[in-house]
């Protein structure tokens, strides 16, 4: 047990922090908090400098974090569009069968990367997800019939 210079409160070692150049712990989790806490109201610009420095290091992690996912709720759904057979994972999206998607972004928190976390706890679950290429996905929304089934114009000159 340790005694937190800050508070007094007796600690296991493992509970006092490491912000001491010579590793040492010197402050419990508690108070090393309050710490941190004030010293950011006190100082806004360098602790949003430090956040930008931050989550530009990160910025490319999360990306590639997102794509994976992505990649493999898609993967596991078909791969590839379920009506016209599109591939291109950049032109792919999740089309909830039971015309659900807005209840479902609103369930998980709004976000994509979530949409796809729960596909994915679920087990991706092909009774309630297809995979669609944007142009039949939005045909299918507004009730037509996909662009590429459809026959083609005849032109007024044809005949």
């Amino acid at each position: 047990m340790r005694t937190c210079s800050k508070c007094g409160g007796h600690k296991f070692y493992t509970a006092l922090s490491k912000r001491h150049s010579s590793g040492l712990r010197y402050r419990c989790g508690t108070c090393e908090s309050r710490r941190a806490q004030a010293w950011a109201i006190e100082n806004p610009e360098a602790r949003r400098a430090i956040a930008r420095r931050w989550n530009a290091k990160k910025r490319d992690e999360w990306k590639r974090e997102r794509w994976l996912l992505k990649l493999d709720v898609f993967m596991n759904l078909g791969g590839s569009c379920a009506c016209c057979g599109e591939g291109d994972l950049r032109f792919l999206t999740i089309d909830h069968l039971n015309q659900g998607g807005a209840e479902h972004r609103r369930q998980v928190g709004g976000n994509t990367s979530k949409v796809y976390a729960d596909i994915r706890k679920q087990g991706y679950p092909r009774d309630k997800f297809q995979v669609l290429c944007w142009n039949c996905h939005m045909a299918l929304r507004y009730g037509d019939v996909c662009p590429h089934k459809e026959e083609p114009p005849v032109a007024a000159n044809a005949k």
